[in-house]
């Protein structure tokens, strides 16, 4: 016993498509999200307060906060196959395409954005907080994990990285060329900057003062 229900379709390619469809959908929205928060980054304005306004008592509109992009194997693979299966047709999915760069493109804009605010410092100390690849539901899982991808991006222009995530065995922070710390308040000290990357709950509770 699997579920408590079945979703009837036609066949395999269209059972194929709801996954599809399920994980590019999702691409897109975050995308859009993310292609404004670039767009209020350079207009000077708060895309977290703009959206916060749109959002209000619009109920059809529901624009997701940004974030460094997505992560999942999922989420990074699906749009990919969407686009590709209908390639050979003559179709080129522009939408899927471009959410796909847009999505891609967020860990570095935040690597330049961190950089900057470090001014290039070779010997700053950096926080990462939150290494699994989403924080809602709790997960251990790294695999395509958008904090992997940043600490790649800025490991050879700083000087140490931490990483903290109550979910993720040290040892997968270690390997991901992080510090691994079990207390926060390890991390926070002293360091130059701190970067948290995921919605886990626990995160909710930190004292950050």
């Amino acid at each position: 016993h699997l579920t408590h229900s079945v979703v009837l379709v036609d066949s395999l390619e269209e059972a194929e498509m709801v996954k599809l469809v399920n994980n590019t959908y999702r691409d897109v929205v975050f995308s859009f999200a993310n292609e404004l928060s670039l767009v209020c980054h350079k207009l000077g304005i708060n895309a977290r307060r703009v959206i916060e306004a749109a959002n209000r008592g619009y109920n059809r509109g529901q624009v997701p906060m940004p974030g460094p992009g997505v992560g999942g194997v999922c989420l990074e693979k699906d749009p990919f196959i969407f686009i590709e299966s209908v390639k050979k047709k003559g179709y080129q999915p522009l939408l899927a395409r471009d959410s796909r760069q847009i999505s891609e493109s967020m860990i570095s804009f935040m690597a330049r954005e961190i950089l900057k605010f470090l001014k290039n410092k070779k010997m700053s100390k950096v926080l990462i907080i939150g290494l699994a690849f989403k924080g809602r539901p709790v997960t251990s899982d790294i695999r395509g994990s958008t904090a992997i991808n940043l600490i790649g991006k800025i490991k050879n222009k700083v000087g140490l990285i931490y990483g903290y995530d109550p979910a993720v065995d040290l040892h997968d922070i270690k390997k991901s060329g992080a510090v691994p710390i079990k207390k926060l308040e390890e991390g926070f000290r002293k360091a130059d900057a701190v970067v948290i990357m995921n919605n886990n709950p626990d995160f909710e509770k930190i004292d950050m003062k």
